[in-house]
């Protein structure tokens, strides 16, 4: 045992620095936020990827969430799990739990289901707030729990009771009862039983924190605060509360851009002050962020490496804290220099001790290396329902703090025995040297070995022994990687330690249970697990044994991709170029890597992708992060690299706006030496992009057409007969220019058709004299062109057609690939700018740009619809109407384009008084409630439908998209149960879901369906509202007014059953556009007499 410091050298040292500790700040902080947003209402609090919120702005939408879940119950005992991606609404979300008086738990939703089910399990929740993103994580959980979903429709529903008035003009909660040692929120970290363990804090202990450390760590008024912590960490809470309580802005990147573009995220967002890992601090370049006033490092130690970069650069804060205290439990706020950087400070808010490691009750003397003991009111209440554990390391009244010191009398506490090894330094600075058990740190990421040892003892049931270890391969920048020691007991290996290969089926099973940070790099089989002479696995020997091993990394790399398998050597330029950048990041000589290597198995982790990135991105080759998960095999990886857009600019919502190379290796798939033949000189060079067709532009423009052959549409406007027919071809000339949309090809490659964008095109600029009958001869033209246009024609092309008369008008030939309803207008009132004179700006979100976008939120877009649609019931056929004859009269539909020849278009059209307008509901949730109300009675079965909405599909926070040239539309599905809801609830329900959907309105239908979880997503009717004239009127020139008209393709066959309203004068007309492959004109005029009928009863 240890000598205790009774007496002798360091005693006289200790006590005086730790002869007091800090009081206890007896606050709430629900209460400290309100007193921020009196002061300071109109302050930014927020500014997010995804929106700004002033202090008001927050306190409002937390007011209004607060309301809301206090009327679900939610109250004081509660705690609420948070899932969402970096957003501003998980600011929303925290700040509403806590005006509830609940505790929340913040959580990463990457990670695996079955560990946020264990999580959620512990709590003991009933309520989960989500992002609209993982709205359906109610049904992945398999938990009997209440998802609250939580957007930008937040600020516009009605609460659910009446709640109190306030002077600032908005609901609030009532306030909760509380007091400081109140649960304010819980954290979890790895177990070393197999379970995460959740570590509780209170209000008292964050207020104290927020009271000791706020300034001395940097933070003020004026601070931007940028978020880069994982929600997984309680380094996110410390950020949030700590910048609310200041006053000051969180700043919240995307997390494509906290993955992809850190250093330009922060740079634009303007932060002065971040909390990194030194590992991540180490990828910054400090010249490109001089705003960053300060720098926070925290969750692993600091090395020369990162002080050294950013001494003189910034203020840089060596901190340190366990999660069961407050995020920071020490700093180093004082340093300026590389060697005063290497320690943690002292304690901030606290007092730190050095005891004994195997008695708490032996103080040590100075200098001498022991466990690390925290004493204030920053730590922790404990762990959640876990009092052995908890009684183990928060001890009380240890004996030497009874007793006192010289001139110091003694005290009762409680403490928090920390596990980790530490020493003060000459000037009583705390310096942490390793740890007393089996809990290691990798990247910033706290391991319990023990619950990974646990879970592949589970996936290998053969295996006699495992050891978890973390090693430290060869390298400065190497970096500590976890590797697992596996005895197996196998007669073949008798001495000596060798790379094993594990099956893919305990690959997946560890990733079922743990977060990917968990999951070993390495597994190597021993033929003993060696002891120590107390009969302890001997660690160290272990560990020395890896690290030897880990020293030739191309040993790694031959072996990662399995014995029997020989490597393939890169073939394309992409292959080569990802070969040297892989080889570059890790470490290892680029001739071992093949393209069956995975990057991961190479020994590479979440950081090593993101050190991928930024060296990619110098040579100009796009990835991101997640396509480095999602494609971690080099040959695949070099596909979606080959295929990719590089980001070249990103506008001030942080959407980066992507163009595809010329050289893009995707040209070869999909432009045969056929096609290429067809477009006469046209080569790989000669093209500026390639887009895959969204399921509606596949259904406007070449569904059910015989190949060869296209849809294309004629727009045309009357021209004054002075027109300068030279100043107009160049305006048209202009307009191909501007937007690199109306130069696409479209061309069918695996049974999909894709955009082709070349760089330049002919202009198809034709005059057509015709008779004295410009009806008649824009007719004949029309049908003529449409009998023989097909895809290796330019689509777009003008005419103008001149009578003798001297009637000019000019024809728009286009696809409805390339345009929607909204940018048809753009795309005509930029022609007549440019003809008088006014010069076309390029796009602010150029059709490729949106395309990108679309791809980016695809799989949260997925995630949105199968929880709206999971277990729906179909709605794609209809039962017979009331009062007919099911065999004769049954109205039976399904969408899509009509098997055989022979159908029509047609078009069947009513008009009825305009219903009486509900307070807070548009005219389109309106009829598409009507329609869901009057379907579910044509229905067999219960009330629920499913139908389609056709939508605008520009809900994406994308400068300019508004005036974005290219088809952007979508059908997008409405689901409700009419039961016995009224008009109101029903129309309540659907305009909820429009809200809500935010950029999921862009998912294709089809996948819609593939994806959606519920026959309901097969749905053969869409509704739409047209809010404006269908024909608009255009002012060529001064005195002459045109109305732009379309002439109707007779081959364009609906793929739904529409049903359309529209305003006409006093009334509201109502219509069908079908085909007769659906169901005959008769039945279509039977049906919208009846729902005509049915809409007029709703007044």
């Amino acid at each position: 045992m240890a000598q205790s410091v009774s007496d002798g050298d360091g005693r006289d040292r200790i006590w005086e620095q730790n002869s007091s500790v800090p009081q206890g700040v007896e606050g709430r902080m629900d209460v400290t936020i309100s007193r921020v947003v009196a002061a300071q209402p109109d302050a930014p609090a927020v500014c997010a990827w995804d929106g700004d919120l002033s202090y008001r702005e927050l306190d409002e939408l937390a007011s209004r969430l607060a309301v809301r879940l206090q009327s679900l119950g939610t109250g004081p005992g509660d705690i609420v799990p948070l899932c969402f991606e970096k957003s501003q609404w998980t600011v929303v979300a925290v700040v509403a739990v806590v005006k509830t008086g609940a505790a929340f738990l913040l959580l990463d939703p990457l990670l695996p289901t079955d560990r946020l089910r264990a999580i959620i399990q512990q709590c003991r929740s009933n309520l989960i707030l989500t992002s609209l993103s993982h709205g359906a994580m109610g049904e992945q959980l398999q938990l009997p729990v209440t998802v609250v979903t939580v957007g930008p429709s937040l600020g516009q529903e009605s609460l659910p009771r009446p709640a109190p008035s306030s002077p600032d003009g908005y609901p609030k909660p009532k306030p909760p009862t509380l007091l400081p040692e109140s649960l304010l929120y819980v954290v979890f970290t790895s177990g070393s039983t197999g379970m995460p363990k959740g570590c509780m804090l209170s209000h008292g202990n964050l207020c104290s924190a927020m009271h000791y450390q706020n300034k001395s760590l940097g933070f003020r008024p004026a601070s931007r605060v940028f978020d880069f912590a994982s929600y997984s960490f309680d380094v996110a809470v410390h950020n949030l509360f700590a910048t609310l309580t200041t006053g000051a802005c969180l700043c919240i990147p995307s997390d494509a851009d906290r993955k992809d573009n850190l250093e330009g995220a922060m740079a634009r967002m303007g932060a002065t002050l971040a909390n990194l890992t030194p590992t991540v601090a180490r990828l910054l370049d400090p010249d490109a962020l001089p705003a960053l006033e300060t720098l926070l490092l925290l969750g692993e130690q600091v090395t020369d490496l990162e002080t050294t970069l950013w001494c003189g650069k910034a203020q840089v804060v060596n901190s340190y804290g366990p999660a069961e205290c407050t995020p920071i439990s020490t700093a180093n706020c004082a340093a300026s220099t590389v060697a005063g950087l290497r320690h943690s400070g002292r304690g901030i808010g606290s007092v730190a001790w050095i005891v004994d490691p195997a008695d708490h009750d032996v103080l040590l003397p100075w200098g001498e290396t022991g466990e690390l003991l925290i004493e204030g009111p920053i730590v922790g209440q404990g762990y959640l329902h876990d009092l052995n554990k908890t009684a183990d390391v928060f001890v009380r009244d240890p004996a030497w703090l009874v007793r006192g010191g010289p001139g110091v009398p003694g005290r009762t506490g409680r403490l928090y025995k920390t596990g980790d090894l530490a020493h003060y330094d000459a000037d009583g600075n705390v310096v942490v040297t390793g740890r007393k058990d089996t809990q290691v740190k990798i990247r910033g990421n706290r391991i319990e070995l023990g619950e990974v040892e646990h879970h592949v003892s589970a996936c290998m049931p053969d295996v006699t022994r495992v050891v978890a270890e973390a090693i430290l391969p060869a390298g400065a920048e190497a970096g500590h990687i976890l590797v697992v020691f596996l005895q197996t007991d196998d007669d073949d290996q008798t001495d000596g330690i060798r790379l094993v290969d594990v099956e893919d089926e305990v690959a997946s099973g560890l990733a079922r249970h743990l977060p990917p940070y968990m999951i070993p790099t390495l597994f190597f089989a021993v033929p003993q697990i060696p002891l120590t002479l107390t009969g302890k696995t001997n660690r160290k020997l272990l560990r020395e044994m890896g690290s030897s091993f880990s020293v030739d990394r191309d040993r790694i790399a031959s072996h990662a991709r399995g014995p029997e398998r020989a490597r393939r050597a890169p073939r394309t330029e992409t292959e080569r170029t990802l070969q040297a950048l892989w080889a570059r990041v890790l470490g290892i000589d680029g001739g071992s890597i093949g393209l069956d290597d995975n990057f991961f198995r190479l020994g590479a982790d979440s950081i090593t992708a993101m050190k991928l990135v930024a060296e990619a991105r110098k040579v100009n080759v796009q990835i991101s992060v997640a396509d480095i998960f999602r494609h971690p095999v080099l040959s695949g990886l070099a596909v979606v690299t080959a295929s990719a857009k590089p980001r070249n600019e990103t506008d001030r919502n942080g959407v980066e706006h992507q163009h595809h190379p010329s050289t893009n290796g995707a040209l070869d798939v999909v432009i045969s030496p056929g096609e290429l033949h067809h477009r006469g000189p046209l080569g790989p060079e000669d093209i500026m992009e390639i887009l895959p067709l969204s399921d509606m532009q596949e259904s406007l423009a070449v569904e059910g057409l015989s190949d060869g052959l296209q849809l294309v549409d004629y727009f045309h406007l009357d021209l004054p007969p002075s027109t300068d027919l030279a100043r107009l071809e160049h305006s048209c000339r202009h307009l191909l220019e501007a937007f690199p949309v109306l130069r696409a090809y479209l061309l069918p490659c695996a049974e999909k058709h894709w955009m082709v964008i070349p760089r330049a095109v002919d202009l198809i600029f034709r005059i057509i004299e015709a008779e004295s009958d410009p009806d008649a001869a824009l007719a004949r033209f029309c049908l003529d062109d449409i009998a023989t246009f097909g895809r290796h024609q330019t689509i777009v092309g003008f005419f103008v057609l001149r009578t003798a008369e001297s009637a000019t008008r000019l024809v728009l030939r286009i696809s409805h690939a390339q345009y929607d309803g909204i940018s048809i207008g753009v795309l005509f009132n930029a022609l007549i700018l440019s003809y008088q004179g006014t010069p076309l700006a390029p796009e602010p979100t150029s059709f490729a740009d949106y395309t990108a976008h679309v791809a980016r939120t695809r799989d949260s877009a997925v995630t949105y619809w199968r929880g709206v649609l999971q277990g729906s019931s179909s709605s794609s056929s209809t039962t017979s109407p009331a009062g007919t004859s099911r065999e004769k009269d049954g109205l039976r539909v399904r969408a899509g384009a009509p098997q055989g020849v022979g159908a029509q278009s047609f078009r069947v059209s009513r008009e009825v008084a305009t219903p009486k307008p509900l307070a807070g509901i548009t005219p389109a949730s309106y009829m598409s409630a009507a329609w869901a109300v009057f379907l579910s009675r044509l229905q067999d079965g219960d009330g629920e439908v499913v139908f389609g909405r056709l939508v605008s599909g520009r809900n994406a926070a994308m400068p300019g998209l508004e005036a974005t040239v290219g088809c952007c539309v979508n059908v997008v599905p409405v689901r409700v149960d009419t039961g016995s809801a009224s008009i109101r609830e029903v129309a309540s329900a659907v305009q909820e879901q429009f809200v809500s959907m935010g950029d999921a309105d862009s998912l294709g239908f089809k996948e819609v369906v593939d994806k959606g979880g519920g026959g309901g997503a097969d749905f053969f009717s869409c509704t739409q509202h047209q809010n404006v004239e269908d024909e608009v009127s255009l002012t060529v020139e001064r005195g002459f007014t045109s109305t732009l008209r379309r002439f109707e393709n007779p081959r364009r066959l609906p793929y739904f059953l529409y049903v359309i309203s529209f305003p006409r004068g006093g009334k509201t007309g109502l219509q069908i556009f079908a085909h007769t492959g659906m169901l005959s004109v008769e039945r279509a005029e039977e049906l919208l007499a009846k729902f005509c009928l049915f809409v007029e009863g709703l007044s």
